[in-house]
């Protein structure tokens, strides 16, 4: 499988923060984060996705996933990556810059609370 330019959305995101599903999928500019991540696993990306507890307008605990590089040597991978310096179990089918993804994620951001996760 080669990386597109919604997977190289996602390493440009991931490589400034952690996000939710949620944040990715509007950076990403499609409602199939999961796929996609998929597709960057397959290609050898480390990427781990943990569930955060929280609360949700309705008081409701809910745990929904926050996707983040598994080590920061992965992290330090994919900005050699995006920059042009691939590795060679990464391919690319586009060229040229990245948009710029930058985003503050917060669980306020979608009217909800943070819980403790345990």
């Amino acid at each position: 499988m080669k990386v597109g330019p919604r997977e190289r959305r996602i390493l440009a995101a991931l490589t400034n923060a952690p996000h939710s599903r949620h944040v990715l999928d509007g950076l990403v500019g499609a409602e199939n984060t999961p796929q996609h991540v998929s597709v960057l696993r397959t290609c050898g990306w480390d990427i781990a996705c943990d569930k955060i507890a929280m609360k949700d307008r309705d008081g409701k605990t809910v745990r929904p996933g926050v996707y983040r590089f598994a080590s920061e040597t992965e992290r330090q991978r994919a900005l050699a990556f995006l920059k042009g310096e691939a590795p060679e179990a990464v391919q690319t089918t586009t060229e040229g810059p990245i948009n710029d993804v930058t985003a503050e994620t917060t669980a306020n951001d979608r009217g909800a609370q943070h819980v403790r996760a345990s």
